[in-house]
């Protein structure tokens, strides 16, 4: 098993459909980052491989989000900090598209499918929630957490407003809106209206192998608003929130 990313389909046009789960033909669709393209290659090296009789996997991830157990995720992500700061700015920004984010235990519990069934692996599969939610309600999930409803502006005021802060960042200024580290980031986001929803890029990925060969995916449900919460949760417990 090799792991891929949806990157490699950064160039993928919405009028194609769904991204398929096979390697694409087109090495242009990957080339917006070196990163990637390397990713591109992998997978054209894992298809040779399967060509030649061997039993290889590319798994294609998407964007991984806070366990449900636990609600455990990294502060030092891009939501992570969007949310950090968005408490210091007093506003969330206004994001549009579905949200196909994959929990960390259910990315664990796909593997150990994986490993432990007799069937065959397939090529190669995308790792992204089969069933999205909205923004709307990762934001309710949050603010419920939060006691405090933030209110919602556009993506270009609120990077506005980060904009501003990143121009007298002290010390402090940098530990409550931990976003100015990736303003650049945030920008391009704005610039394009862009969002990211199921990783790097804001498409549909096929995910008919998925399901087919990992049984914890057929009974994953849509993120709700308790399971955004227990993200709060967590990110208070380990000081990256105030308690």
């Amino acid at each position: 098993m090799i792991t891929s990313s949806i990157g490699v389909a950064n160039g993928w046009l919405l009028s194609n459909g769904p991204v398929p789960e096979m390697p694409l033909s087109d090495p242009v669709v990957a080339a917006s980052t070196g990163y990637t393209a390397s990713k591109y290659i992998v997978e054209q090296i894992v298809d040779a491989a399967a060509k030649q009789g061997l039993s290889v996997t590319a798994i294609r991830v998407g964007q991984a989000c806070g366990s449900r157990a636990s609600g455990a995720w990294g502060t030092t992500e891009w939501i992570p900090m969007m949310i950090k700061s968005s408490i210091a700015l007093g506003c969330l920004p206004a994001m549009t598209g579905p949200v196909a984010w994959m929990p960390l235990d259910a990315i664990g519990r796909i593997y150990s499918d994986w490993v432990t069934s007799n069937s065959d692996f397939p090529l190669l599969v995308n790792v992204v929630h089969p069933r999205p939610t909205t923004w709307d309600v990762v934001f309710r999930g949050i603010c419920e957490e939060l006691g405090s409803q933030l209110p919602v502006v556009t993506l270009n005021e609120w990077v506005s407003k980060l904009d501003r802060a990143a121009g007298y960042a002290s010390e402090q200024v940098l530990i409550s809106m931990p976003a100015i580290k990736i303003l650049d980031f945030f920008r391009s986001l704005s610039s394009s209206g862009t969002v990211p929803t199921s990783g790097a890029v804001n498409l549909a990925f096929d995910t008919t192998r998925l399901l087919e060969s990992a049984p914890t995916v057929i009974e994953l449900q849509p993120i709700s608003e308790e399971h955004t919460g227990m993200w709060v949760k967590y990110w208070k417990e380990v000081g990256f929130l105030p308690a």
